[in-house]
């Protein structure tokens, strides 16, 4: 990657990260609970890490792929009020362990690359989404 967009990335995650702090002032509740769904994607991630081999990293526009949809996609609804899904720590859990098969597959799809890129995080997380604890919390059913 060039060293150019490494860097673009990389300040498009601390301004998503800042703007959803800054987000919604005048409703409180709304601001808190969107924080608090983004410290638990945020966290969720740097956890994650841990799987990585040494010397293996997550690029920049890897590390905002999974922020950005695992914060809108995941923990925005399943913390929502009216999520049918009560959060708890289980759910917590479920979240941190989805992240790292999302990562261990990618690592597969990165095969000798000492960074994994977007592209194989969209390619790892095709490869177990079926297996996600997030598939029973019933995020992207159909309606039936």
């Amino acid at each position: 990657m060039d060293p150019i967009f490494r860097e673009i990335y990389r300040e498009q995650v601390e301004l998503y990260r800042g703007f959803q702090v800054g987000a919604a002032p005048w409703w409180a509740d709304i601001e808190h609970k969107n924080l608090q769904a983004l410290s638990i994607a945020s966290e969720a991630i740097d956890e994650a890490m841990s799987v990585l081999p040494e010397g293996v990293s997550l690029r920049a526009d890897a590390r905002l792929f999974l922020l950005i949809n695992l914060h809108q996609i995941v923990t925005i609804p399943l913390t929502d009020r009216r999520s049918p899904t009560e959060f708890s720590r289980e759910v917590e859990n479920g979240i941190k362990a989805d992240v790292k098969k999302i990562l261990k597959a990618s690592m597969e799809h990165a095969s000798n690359r000492r960074q994994i890129a977007a592209s194989h995080m969209i390619w790892g997380l095709a490869t177990v989404l079926e297996k996600l604890s997030l598939k029973a919390w019933r995020l992207w059913e159909t309606d039936e």
